[in-house]
């Protein structure tokens, strides 16, 4: 029993994500009719953009992701509250996350999509887990 917060908040926290990452990517998937044949450059998760190729310099479907990049601009992008109760709470993993992601796609020309994807769970995961852990260690104090 000692340890159920730790345990607890950090599933919670993998289930949102999951959640959000879902709802994204279905809410993505059904903008345009021709989405099997338009390349996919840009993930819209929640309200953050991650590009699959940040180091493209000479693209050979340029303009197909040109028209699919101001499709998914136009449409209308929202958080919702799942959205915006995962960010909040863990707003410390995000800060780092999106620092480490950015500065891989930049530098490194890795994927922001499969980097975020690859890297937020085990940070979500770690704040959650480092706040159940705060918050019981203050229960057996009390």
């Amino acid at each position: 029993m000692r340890k159920l917060w730790r345990l607890f908040l950090p599933v919670i926290g993998l289930s949102l994500f999951g959640a959000v990452t879902y709802r994204s990517y279905e809410s993505q998937r059904t903008v345009t009719k021709d989405w099997q044949t338009t390349p996919r450059k840009y993930l819209w998760w929640s309200m953050i953009e991650l590009d699959s190729n940040p180091s493209d310099k000479l693209d050979p479907h340029h303009e197909a992701r040109q028209e699919n990049s101001y499709m998914l601009s136009m449409m209308e992008i929202t958080s919702g509250l799942l959205d915006k109760i995962l960010v909040f709470s863990a707003l410390p993993a995000f800060i780092v996350g999106l620092f480490v992601v950015v500065v891989l796609g930049n530098l490194l020309g890795i994927s922001q999509v499969s980097s975020f994807m690859a890297l937020m769970p085990v940070l979500i995961f770690a704040w959650y887990y480092f706040v159940g852990w705060l918050l019981e260690r203050w229960i057996r104090k009390r």
